[in-house]
């Protein structure tokens, strides 16, 4: 029995001059059984909501977009990718200029109002 999570994929087509449809095409063909909700909140944006069993299997999907050679340049450049459950907890999803990577890191934590770093 696979542990389900949630996952946020959010694309900011304003960041964009071009190529809003081929983003939005290529997560919709990735995503297809994804709920799409579409808001305005300083600037434009398209949350791709969608359950996955593990941070490899989700981040592997978005990079399926992020690569691609119609849409992943535009995507890299508009697209936020967020994990809900137990998977979040203190690990990070990050990018680099080509893939999404799924990292093991131990987050620090800092008192509220302490800026040191």
């Amino acid at each position: 029995m696979f542990d389900m999570r949630s996952v946020l994929v959010q694309f900011q087509p304003d960041r964009l001059h071009r190529a809003e449809r081929q983003v939005l095409d290529a997560l919709r063909a990735e995503f297809p059984e994804a709920h799409f909700e579409a808001g305005e909140d300083d600037g434009r944006y398209w949350n791709i909501l969608f359950e996955s069993e593990s941070p490899a299997a989700a981040l592997a999907r978005a990079n399926v977009v992020l690569t691609s050679t119609t849409a992943g340049r535009a995507a890299r450049r508009s697209c936020i990718v967020s994990c809900e459950g137990a998977h979040a907890g203190p690990t990070t999803c990050s990018f680099t200029t080509t893939t999404l990577r799924w990292s093991s890191t131990t987050l620090g934590s800092r008192a509220p109002g302490d800026d040191s770093r």
